[in-house]
C-alpha cells in the first residue's frame, strides 16, 4: 500500500482540457525501500535453484548486479515503474482542510447538485480488488441522493 501522494488539478476553465496529473510515484521514502526490497528479493528468487535453466540473467535489466546500490535500483525502479493498481484518492472523501474533495454524502465542496461515484472518493488504496468495494460506494450513494431529493 503506497504512501506516495501524487495530485491533480485543473489547467483551464475549458472542460475539455485535460487535467494536470502529477502521480509522484515513489516519493516516499518508506514506498522506496520497500520497491528497493522487492527487487533485491525477486532478483535472488529468479537465481534460485528452482528457476536454473528458466532465467539466463536475472540481471541483465537493470544491469545492476548482486550488489547493486540501493541507489541504483531506486533510478532503475524511477526509470521503469509504473501503476499496477486502480488510481484513486484524486477526489478524496475527507474534509476539505486536509485536501478532501467530496463530504460524507458524495458532495463536491464549494459546488452545487455535483457528486463523485467512483473510485476516487477513496483517500488511499485497499488491499483488495476494487469492485465489490466500488459497489457498495455506488449502492451507498444511491441511497444517499434518494434521501437528499425528500
Amino acid at each position: 500500500m503506497p504512501l506516495s501522494r501524487g495530485h491533480v488539478h485543473i489547467n483551464s476553465a475549458d472542460p475539455f482540457e485535460f487535467p494536470v496529473i502529477m502521480p509522484r510515484f515513489l516519493t516516499d521514502e518508506f514506498d522506496q525501500q520497500v520497491a528497493i526490497a522487492v527487487a533485491r528479493i525477486s532478483r535472488q528468487l529468479w537465481t534460485s535453484r528452482p528457476f536454473d535453466g528458466y532465467v539466463d540473467d536475472a540481471y541483465h535489466d537493470p544491469k545492476i548486479g548482486p550488489n547493486g546500490t540501493d541507489s541504483e535500483y531506486l533510478e532503475w525502479l524511477r526509470r521503469t515503474s509504473g501503476p499496477s493498481s486502480h488510481w484513486i484518492g484524486a477526489t478524496a472523501m475527507m474534509p476539505r482542510e486536509l485536501g478532501g474533495v467530496v463530504d460524507s454524502r458524495l458532495r463536491v465542496y464549494g459546488t452545487q447538485n455535483l457528486r463523485v461515484v467512483d473510485a476516487g472518493i477513496l483517500p488511499f488504496q485497499i488491499t483488495a480488488h476494487m469492485m465489490s468495494t466500488l459497489y457498495a460506494v455506488a449502492q451507498k450513494a444511491a441511497q444517499l441522493i434518494l434521501e437528499d431529493c425528500h
